[in-house]
């Protein structure tokens, strides 16, 4: 599970978000292929944020259901 992914306001656009969520996928992948687990990733999403929205979707991430009010998205892995 990615519960956060924060960008400070002066340094957005530059990609960091990007690579912190590569960096947990990549992570997640390792870790199942080490231990031989079937897995997926899966964080919870605000609808009000477009731009998470917009970024998991890139990464393969697909909106399952609206659970207290935020959005789950998941990706196998």
């Amino acid at each position: 599970m990615i519960w956060a992914v924060a960008t400070a306001c002066r340094a957005r656009g530059r990609g960091h978000g990007r690579q912190a969520v590569d960096y947990a996928i990549e992570s997640c992948r390792l870790t199942t292929e080490q231990y031989g687990l079937d897995c997926g990733v899966f964080t919870r999403i605000d609808p009000r944020n477009d731009p998470s929205r917009k970024l998991f979707r890139s990464k393969g991430f697909e909106h399952l259901d609206v659970f207290h009010g935020l959005e789950l998205w998941a990706r196998d892995l």
